[in-house]
């Protein structure tokens, strides 16, 4: 019991540090930004105080969903993936690089950049997945995290500069950083909590 406590704080704390990075450089690059009213920010982390705690919920509830779909699909209907502890968080490494760098490729949102983070995405699920259940988990992470995120913009608490904002207020790439996180983090969550 104290063993998996241990194993969710530690899902809450990766996305809690790891996604704020990926934010981090994503403020620095000028892709988002925080409206200065919004309060309590963490001056060197050019974030406000909640960010890292949706961060860290979000990170929770994806890896979480991997294995309630596992355990309602049964051993037999899962399929092998990356059992390597090591291998699992190079891939969410992975992850990272490529939610650090989205914000600087040179392209607009809704062309090359899009077709690129598309491409990573598919890298990531064919080298660490492979699975119906993991694109259909990557699909909906993805539709549920960009919701989210369209609530937020529409609520001022943060919001995406014009050249990327191009899909109702948030980039058209950003469903294919929510999707590697799937598998990343879902991936991850498996192997922290032993459920392959």
């Amino acid at each position: 019991m104290q063993t998996s406590i241990k194993n969710h704080l530690l899902l809450f704390v990766l996305g809690a540090v790891f996604a704020s990075l990926g934010n981090y450089f994503h403020v620095i690059s000028q892709t988002l930004d925080y409206p200065i009213a919004n309060t309590f920010f963490m001056e060197w982390f050019k974030q406000p105080y909640w960010s890292p705690l949706l961060f860290g919920v979000a990170t929770w509830l994806i890896g979480i969903s991997h294995i309630q779909m596992d355990r309602k699909i049964g051993p037999k209907l899962t399929p092998k993936r990356p059992k390597s502890f090591l291998v699992c968080t190079l891939g969410v490494l992975l992850f990272t690089l490529i939610y650090c760098i989205s914000g600087y490729l040179p392209w607009e949102a809704g062309g090359l950049t899009d077709i690129i983070l598309a491409l990573c995405f598919l890298a990531i699920w064919f080298f660490w997945d492979r699975s119906w259940q993991g694109f259909a988990l990557a699909m909906l992470t993805a539709i549920f995290g960009c919701i989210t995120e369209i609530i937020i913009v529409k609520n001022e608490a943060f919001y995406y500069y014009p050249s990327v904002s191009n899909l109702i207020n948030i980039p058209s790439w950003l469903p294919c950083l929510y999707a590697s996180a799937s598998i990343t983090v879902g991936n991850f969550s498996r192997n922290l909590f032993n459920k392959y």
